[in-house]
């Protein structure tokens, strides 16, 4: 058989069962994957006909098909020739997947034929007709119910070509069964008469639109975008990209999900023709953004990296908002080996306005009474979120308000915790791995323990995982999220030493990340001296934290998980 192709052998009724074969689907990640009907023929069978047959994918061919009945040397086969046909086997080149998506779901019981006319518009079938007596077709009603939806789905193309009275009337005549003619012809008034059944049917096997964001962020949210796309049509959706689909397209087609990263395109009125439920993958605290939730819609949905945020945006702005973390991406299997960076931090270095001391002192301040009041209840307990301080000082009726007010608060929070956590572990004599000019500002007694190497890509982050032993994180403030460095430095095979959030200490064991308190750096040095001491424990944690990062964290869990939220919310 050729090489990257799995063929699963199924029952009749699994063969004809979509959610079967589309969790093979999601499963597998063979070029080519394949289903037969197994009291038909078998994968091995099935192999030796593919190997004689094997030109077909070089002249070109997506799918090819094992059917009794199938017209000899038929590549266009019409849905006249398929209607008579039965169909005990298929493989699959999974590319075309992105552009058909997988089997549909809705059309319980048979759904073969459906897709086929799928490939065939964005693709190339090769039929190969086997003579097999033990070849079935669907249940009738099932049949009947897919043919009537594939006619009543094309007619406005096909009565633009001029040929529909054709199809129906070939298509009718190519049925064998008469029971499936009955329930074919009242199936197709049923549709006509109600425009709703052929959406609900549709909307299954709808496409992704993914909105490709910009270089900021060093490309951070732009490879989200790739990174959600490849997912997403590695499970077998279809997807597009806003970089290869056309305004005219992007208008015409009412997607499964249009999916942005902080992206302004969905505040644009003009974007609202573009159909199909919005998700918003949202990472920075959203009291500083309101404009971006002015337009949410009914049925959209704000994906939060952080608990809070999702409170926040449920109860301030009325937006349905999810707790959805971003994920990693995978850079290969775990190895302990070429290890030969300490320590690494993969972020940007702002410095702090001023300090907590210049702040009591008196030297420093802000300019209103709230702000130097949660400044000060903040850096008391930094456990605390702004949010929390505003609270708890002047009432939740004033958070909205005071908020817009709190950004260089929060900011100058942030950069001088990650100051200090940083000059901490180089003052006790490590060296940290940074990354990009902005560390450049970096001023310290101890700046000579900091080594500063090029701005890298989300990709090179990767790889540098990969050398290293201990991998930094330092929230910037998210105290119940997650961010895609803890995810990358675990598939990279590193320990993750991070500041604690409530998602990480619910999500993960201890064996598998290392966590500390931002207000008490010493914790940090404590456990890189541990780990960088024991390689048995570092290999530990590295193992553990990987293996959960692979089954837990990667951004195909992530588009497993939103197709689970999409089904979710639709019911």
């Amino acid at each position: 058989m050729m090489k990257d192709t799995i063929i699963y052998e199924l029952t009749t009724d699994e063969f004809n069962d979509a959610v079967v074969k589309n969790n093979y689907i999601e499963n597998s990640t063979e070029q080519y994957i394949g289903f037969v009907d197994k009291s038909v023929t078998d994968k091995t069978e099935a192999g030796i006909i593919l190997d004689d047959y094997e030109d077909a994918w070089d002249d070109g061919f997506d799918v090819i098909v094992f059917a009794d009945c199938a017209p000899d040397d038929d590549s266009t086969a019409s849905l006249a020739a398929m209607s008579g046909m039965k169909i005990f086997g298929m493989v699959i080149r999974r590319n075309l997947l992105k552009e058909t998506g997988r089997f549909n779901i809705v059309l319980e019981g048979s759904q073969n034929r459906e897709f086929l006319m799928r490939a065939t518009d964005k693709g190339h079938v090769f039929f190969i007709t086997c003579s097999a007596d033990d070849a079935v077709f669907p249940e009738s009603g099932a049949m009947a119910r897919e043919i009537a939806y594939i006619i009543c789905s094309r007619l406005a193309r096909w009565g633009h070509e001029g040929n529909l009275d054709t199809v129906f009337a070939d298509t009718v005549a190519g049925i064998p069964d008469k029971n499936v003619i009955l329930g074919f012809n009242k199936t197709v008034d049923d549709m006509l008469s109600d425009s709703g059944i052929c959406t609900a049917i549709s909307a299954d096997t709808a496409p992704f639109l993914v909105i490709i964001g910009g270089d900021t962020c060093y490309g951070v949210l732009r490879q989200f975008g790739y990174s959600i796309a490849k997912a997403l049509a590695d499970i077998g959706e279809a997807v597009y990209t806003s970089e290869d689909a056309d305004a005219a397209m992007m208008s015409d087609i009412t997607f499964k999900g249009v999916i942005g990263f902080q992206t302004q395109a969905f505040t644009n009125p003009g974007f609202d023709r573009i159909k199909g439920r919005r998700l918003q993958f949202w990472f920075d605290d959203p009291a500083f953004f309101e404009s971006m939730f002015t337009n949410v819609r009914q049925g959209d949905i704000i994906l939060c990296q952080d608990g809070n945020y999702t409170d926040y945006i449920n109860k301030i702005y009325g937006a349905d908002a999810v707790w959805f973390p971003p994920a990693g991406n995978y850079s290969g299997p775990y190895d302990d080996e070429g290890r030969t960076l300490d320590i690494v931090f993969v972020g940007t270095y702002y410095k702090p306005e001023f300090t907590p001391d210049e702040f009591i002192s008196g030297a420093r301040s802000y300019d209103t009474v709230e702000q130097n009041e949660v400044y000060k209840a903040v850096t008391a307990d930094p456990a605390l979120t702004v949010e929390d301080a505003v609270v708890s000082l002047y009432g939740r009726d004033r958070l909205p308000e005071l908020m817009k007010t709190m950004f260089y608060v929060r900011k100058n929070i942030v950069d001088y915790y990650r100051h200090q956590a940083v000059e901490t572990v180089l003052s006790a004599g490590y060296k940290i791995n940074v990354y990009g000019d902005s560390w450049k500002n970096f001023r310290s007694d101890y700046s000579d323990n900091l080594i500063i190497h090029q701005k890298i890509n989300v990709a090179e982050a990767s790889q540098i995982y990969r050398k290293a032993r201990i991998g930094l994180n330092f929230m910037t403030w998210h105290k119940a999220g997650m961010t895609e460095r803890v995810a990358d430095i675990m598939l990279g095979g590193a320990v993750c030493i991070s500041d604690t959030t409530t998602y990480l200490r619910e999500n993960f064991q201890k064996d598998e990340i290392v966590l500390f308190d931002i207000g008490r750096p010493e914790q940090l040095v404590t456990a890189i001296n541990q780990l960088l001491k024991d390689d048995t424990l570092r290999h530990k944690i590295a193992q553990a934290g990987y293996e959960r990062a692979v089954h837990e964290h990667t951004w195909h869990n992530r588009a497993v998980s939103l197709l689970q939220l999409i089904k979710e919310k639709k019911d």
